[in-house]
């Protein structure tokens, strides 16, 4: 797809697909892409560009399918107090990994509890806003959970 500026105001859009040898033997590969949004492009030249679609209905419907992932969960229970069942249940898996490290659930419950602790004895309670300024990390993390419990 090619733009260029027909004038000061108003862009023109010529779409062209050319697809390589690898992407015509392969029919899901990534060039698809652009052949959808360049037959969107030419069925409805008005339509702003964020508006055309990359994915076929066939992807659409799949990607859908792989994101359908609804649960039902307690509706009464914060999210740190699920955690917590979950460290109660499985208390020796792996609940975080960052880059080489990683957490078990029961050393994420025992480090965010000892920051809570921590923070409610600074006055950190309900209502209170906390500021959490660190890279993404597993202190990231533990720092989160800590703040919802304190």
């Amino acid at each position: 797809m090619s733009m260029h500026d027909e004038s000061r105001d108003v862009w023109g859009v010529e779409p062209r697909s050319e697809r390589n040898v690898a992407a015509q033997q392969d029919p899901g590969s990534p060039d698809d892409a652009g052949d959808v949004l360049c037959r969107a492009a030419v069925a409805d030249p008005k339509s702003p560009t964020g508006h055309l679609p990359l994915l076929t209905s066939d992807e659409l419907r799949q990607l859908a399918g792989w994101n359908d992932t609804a649960v039902a969960y307690p509706p009464a229970r914060c999210i740190h107090e699920l955690f917590e069942d979950q460290a109660a249940r499985t208390p020796d898996a792996v609940a975080l990994v960052f880059g080489d490290r990683q957490l078990t659930y029961r050393e994420l419950d025992e480090r965010s509890n000892q920051l809570a602790h921590h923070l409610r004895g600074l006055g950190v309670g309900p209502e209170v806003l906390v500021a959490l300024c660190v890279e993404r990390s597993l202190e990231m993390v533990v720092g989160l959970l800590a703040i919802l419990k304190a």
